[in-house]
C-alpha cells in the first residue's frame, strides 16, 4: 500500500491505467493471503486493532482505485 501514491501519479500523469489495475490486483492477492492466515479478531486486542486497520486501509485503497478507474465495485458475489 505504500506504493499507492506512485501508482496514482503514474495513472494521472502518464495516463497508465494498467499500472493501477496491476497494483490493485496485487493488493487484493496480498490481502487475501493475509486474511487466510491471520484472524483479524483474536485474543490480543492490539493485534486485532492492527489487523482491523490493515483491513480498513486496504478497503479504502481499493475503493479509491476503483473510483479513479471508474469501476463500480460489487457489494456481493
Amino acid at each position: 500500500m505504500l506504493n499507492f501514491p506512485k501508482h496514482i501519479k503514474e495513472y494521472t500523469e502518464e495516463r497508465s491505467p494498467h499500472s493501477l489495475v496491476h497494483f490493485v490486483k496485487e493488493l487484493a492477492a496480498s490481502f487475501h493471503s493475509f486474511y487466510e492466515t491471520s484472524p483479524v479478531i483474536c485474543d490480543d486486542e492490539a493485534v486485532s486493532n492492527a489487523r482491523l486497520l490493515i483491513t480498513e486501509t486496504t478497503k479504502l485503497v481499493i475503493e479509491k482505485s476503483f473510483r479513479l478507474l471508474n469501476v463500480k465495485p460489487l457489494e456481493k458475489m
